[in-house]
C-alpha cells in the first residue's frame, strides 16, 4: 500500500500553488478596517515634511489627503514611506500588520509540510492566475482581503473561476483554507460559484495547521479521487461545450419552419389531432434537442470514459452539498410546472400523465352537479378552462385528499373521441427514511405546492369522470393539475394499470438522503452517561435510504467529514483508563487503530429502522471481535446510568434520530 507521498506523486501533484493575500506586499485601500481614528490623527497631523515625503511617491493631488483614504495608490505611497513617516503612520497600519503575521505563520506551517511530502510550493497573492494555470494542486484563502468582508470572498471565488475558465477539465484539486468561522458554511456557495467539482475540493481551517494531520488527510482524500474527479470534470467541460451547440444545431433546423409550414402542419395534422400550435412546436423541440444531445461525439465519447470508475475508490459517502438525490428525481419523474398550460388542446386541457388534486368528499356533489347541467341543456360535455393562478392545496389537503391520473390516451383526449376520462387514483405521502421505497407503483418523487411527495398508485383504484363532471370540478377548483408525468414515466404506470403491454424500464430512482441528528457517548468507569461534545455530527449528518439487489430497504447513517474529524478528535482526548471497564479494549482499540475512520468512511449500515433498534459495529481485533460502535435508531433517550455487562457499556455509542428536513 502506497503512502501518501508515493500517492501523491503517482497522481502527478508536484508542484502547489499557495493564494493568500497576506502574500501581497503592498496593502489595498479595503485592507485597511477600523482605522477611522488613525486616520484623523495622521491627517491631523498633516504637514508640509508629511506631505513633501508622500508626494515623493504619489504624484496624484494632495489638496485634500483625508478624502483618498480609499485610493489604493495613495495607500501604496504611504505603505512605501512608513519608515520615513515613523510615529505618524504606525498606527494606521498596525492591525494590518499584525493579521498579516498572524496568516503568515500558518503559510509557513503549511509550506513545511508540502516540502516534507517532497512538494514544492509557490506563492501568490492577489493576482494568482497565471500561476494557477501550471498548478498540480491550489491551497486559497476563503478572503482576499484583510477586511474578510464578502467583496474578499468575491474577488478569491472570482479569480478561482477565471482558473476553472481556462483549464476546464485539467483543473486541479483545490484546498480552501481560512481563519474564518464561517469557512464551513461558504463551503457550498464558494464551490458552486468557483464551478468547482465537489470531489476535488476541500476544506481546511488555518488554527489546524499547528499539526500536519488535518492538511495530511485532506491531501489524501483530494489525491485518491483525483482520477476519477478528472473522469467527471472531463464529462461535465464535453457537457458544456456539446450542449451549446446542440442547442444552435436545433434551433437551425427549426428556423427552417416557415409560416407556410405551419400552416400547412396546422392544415394536415394538428386540426385532425385537436393539438395546439404552441405545445406541439415544444415537443417537437425536446425530441430534436434530444437527439443532436445524442449526436454529439465528445459527450458520449466521456460518457464512455466514465465507465473505468473504479467502484473501491470513488470515495466515501460523505455529505459533499446540500443537494438532495430527490431534486433530480422529480425532474426526471415530472415536467416542469411553467409547461403545465401548454398540455391538451382549446377544447380539453387535460392530457395523458396529468396529476390532478381533488379534495376529499367533492366528487358525488360534482358528478350530481354535472348530470343535473347536461340534463337540462341536452348537450354531453363542454368546454374546459384552467385558471392558471389557481393555488395549490395545503399540505393538509394533499395528504387527505385523492390525486389521480389521467391514463386516457392523449389522442383521444386531443380529438375529443373520448366521452370520459380514465383516471388512476393515488395518495401523497411526505418522503422519509422509512417510505422511500423502489416496490410497488408509484411515483417517486414530485413538487406540489413547494413540498416533496412520494405518490403512490393503487392498481385497484381507478375510475372514469365524465367530461361534464370534470367541468364542473375546473370551474369550482375542486379539481387541479398539479403536474404532469413525463411521458415515459406516465406509460410506464398505465402499461401496468392495463398490464397486457408489459413495463417500461427507467433508469433506477437514486437513494434518498434525509438529515439526522447524531450524538456520541460513552459510559464513564462509574458507568455514568458521558457525552461527547460534538456539534457538527450532531447537525451534519444524513441517512442515505437505498435498496438491495432484491429491492429491499437499505439504510446507511453517514456524517459528514468536518463530524467524523471532530469525534475522532473527541475521541482521542478520552482517558480510556476511565471508561467502563467492558469499554476499555474497545476504546484503546478505537483510539490506536483507524478502525472508527473506516467505519465513519464507510458508512454505518442499518439492518432495521424500527425505533429503538440497536446495531453493533463488531470488528475482529487482538481483543476478539469487539462492538466498538453501538448505533441507536430513534429511541428513548439513553440511561444515564448502566450496568456492567450492558451492551450499550462495552464501546462507544452513537444516537441516531430523524431530524427536520429543509425540502
Amino acid at each position: 500500500m502506497m503512502n501518501l507521498q508515493e500517492v501523491l506523486n503517482a497522481r502527478g501533484i508536484k508542484k502547489v500553488l499557495v493564494v493568500d493575500d497576506c502574500i501581497d506586499e503592498i496593502p489595498l485601500a479595503n485592507d485597511l478596517v477600523g482605522v477611522e481614528d488613525a486616520w484623523a490623527n495622521f491627517h491631523d497631523d498633516w504637514n508640509e515634511d508629511i506631505e513633501a515625503v508622500i508626494s515623493s511617491a504619489y504624484f496624484g493631488d494632495l489638496e485634500e489627503p483625508f478624502q483618498l483614504r480609499q485610493d489604493d495608490t495613495y495607500i501604496a505611497a504611504l505603505w512605501m514611506k512608513q519608515d520615513e513617516l515613523g510615529e505618524n503612520i504606525r498606527p494606521l497600519f498596525e492591525d494590518y500588520n499584525s493579521k498579516q503575521r498572524h496568516d503568515l505563520k500558518s503559510v509557513n506551517a503549511l509550506e513545511g509540510y508540502l516540502a516534507d511530502l517532497g512538494l514544492t510550493s509557490e506563492r501568490r497573492g492577489r493576482d494568482f492566475v497565471d500561476a494557477a494555470l501550471e498548478a498540480d494542486l491550489i491551497v486559497i484563502d476563503l478572503f482576499l482581503g484583510a477586511a474578510q468582508d464578502d467583496d474578499a470572498s468575491k474577488l478569491s471565488k472570482d479569480r478561482l473561476r477565471e482558473t476553472v475558465e481556462q483549464r476546464q477539465a485539467d483543473m486541479p484539486p483545490v484546498l480552501l483554507f481560512s481563519n474564518s468561522s464561517r469557512l464551513t458554511e461558504n463551503r457550498g456557495v464558494y464551490r458552486d460559484e468557483a464551478q468547482l467539482l465537489e470531489s476535488g475540493f476541500r476544506i481546511l481551517r488555518k488554527d489546524e495547521l499547528e499539526t500536519p494531520a488535518p492538511l495530511l488527510r485532506q491531501l489524501e482524500r483530494l489525491a485518491e479521487r483525483q482520477d476519477e474527479t478528472k473522469l467527471l470534470a472531463r464529462f461535465f467541460y464535453a457537457l458544456n461545450r456539446s450542449m451549446e451547440q446542440a442547442a444552435q444545431d436545433t434551433l437551425t433546423k427549426m428556423r427552417g419552419l416557415g409560416l407556410s409550414d405551419l400552416a400547412q402542419i396546422r392544415q394536415l395534422l394538428l386540426e385532425f389531432e385537436g393539438r395546439p400550435m404552441g405545445g406541439y412546436l415544444v415537443d417537437v423541440f425536446d425530441r430534436v434537442l434530444q437527439h443532436e444531445i445524442e449526436s454529439q461525439s465528445e459527450i458520449i465519447d466521456a460518457a464512455i470514459e466514465l465507465n473505468r470508475f473504479d467502484r473501491a475508490n470513488s470515495g466515501p459517502p460523505y455529505i459533499a452539498s446540500p443537494m438532495r438525490f430527490q431534486e433530480v428525481v422529480k425532474r426526471m419523474t415530472a415536467q416542469a410546472p411553467e409547461r403545465l398550460p401548454l398540455g391538451g388542446s382549446g377544447d380539453f386541457p387535460l392530457t395523458f400523465g396529468d396529476v390532478l388534486f381533488r379534495a376529499a368528499n367533492e366528487m358525488q356533489d360534482a358528478l350530481a352537479d354535472a348530470a343535473l347541467e347536461e340534463a337540462e341543456s341536452g348537450v354531453s360535455g363542454g368546454t374546459l378552462t384552467l385558471d392558471a393562478e389557481s393555488s395549490y392545496p395545503t399540505v393538509a389537503q394533499v395528504e387527505t385528499g385523492d390525486l389521480l391520473l389521467v391514463v386516457t390516451a392523449a389522442c383521444d383526449l386531443a380529438r375529443g373521441d373520448a366521452e370520459s376520462i380514465l383516471l388512476l387514483k393515488g395518495k401523497a405521502k411526505p418522503i422519509s427514511e422509512d417510505n422511500w421505497l423502489y416496490k410497488g407503483v408509484r411515483s417517486p418523487a414530485l413538487d406540489i405546492g413547494g413540498n416533496l411527495y412520494r405518490v403512490d398508485w393503487n392498481l385497484l383504484q381507478y375510475e372514469t369522470m365524465p367530461l361534464a363532471a370534470a367541468t364542473t370540478l375546473y370551474r369550482e377548483e375542486s379539481l387541479i393539475r398539479i403536474a404532469r408525468l413525463r411521458e415515459q414515466h406516465a406509460l410506464e404506470i398505465q402499461q401496468k394499470l392495463l398490464s397486457s403491454l408489459g413495463r417500461v424500464g427507467l433508469p433506477a430512482h437514486l437513494p434518498a438522503v434525509l438529515p439526522l441528528d447524531v450524538r456520541a457517548f460513552y459510559y464513564s468507569d462509574k458507568l455514568e452517561l458521558t457525552p461527547l461534545d460534538t456539534p457538527d455530527i450532531q447537525s451534519e449528518s444524513m441517512c442515505f435510504v437505498g435498496r438491495d439487489a432484491k429491492s429491499n430497504q437499505v439504510a446507511r447513517v453517514v456524517l459528514s467529514e468536518t463530524g467524523c474529524d471532530q469525534l475522532i478528535g473527541q475521541l482521542d482526548n478520552v482517558d480510556q483508563n476511565l471508561v467502563a471497564p467492558n469499554a476499555k479494549n474497545s476504546i484503546e482499540v478505537l483510539k490506536s487503530t483507524n478502525s472508527l475512520y473506516e467505519i465513519l468512511e464507510h458508512g454505518i449500515e442499518l439492518k432495521g429502522l424500527k425505533s429503538g433498534h440497536k446495531e453493533p459495529c463488531k470488528v475482529n481485533t487482538k481483543h476478539g471481535e469487539l462492538p466498538l460502535v453501538t448505533v441507536v435508531w430513534n429511541g428513548e433517550p439513553l440511561p444515564a446510568n448502566v450496568t456492567k455487562n450492558d451492551a450499550l457499556a462495552k464501546g462507544l455509542v452513537l444516537t441516531v434520530g430523524s431530524r427536520e428536513s429543509d425540502f
